[in-house]
């Protein structure tokens, strides 16, 4: 058992990395996405 802990945790950490890195980029895009609707809000503000 110890042998397969040892090969398997390495695994398992590399997918929480990878999974990790994906949550960083959708919350990057969500911010980004979040950032164009409220600026094209306030470049609304001034015509209406």
């Amino acid at each position: 058992m110890s042998c397969r802990e040892g090969l398997m945790s390495p695994q398992i950490e590399t997918k929480a990395s990878v999974g990790f890195k994906l949550v960083l980029k959708s919350i990057n895009w969500l911010i980004i996405l979040l950032n164009i609707k409220s600026k094209i809000r306030v470049s609304w503000q001034p015509s209406e």
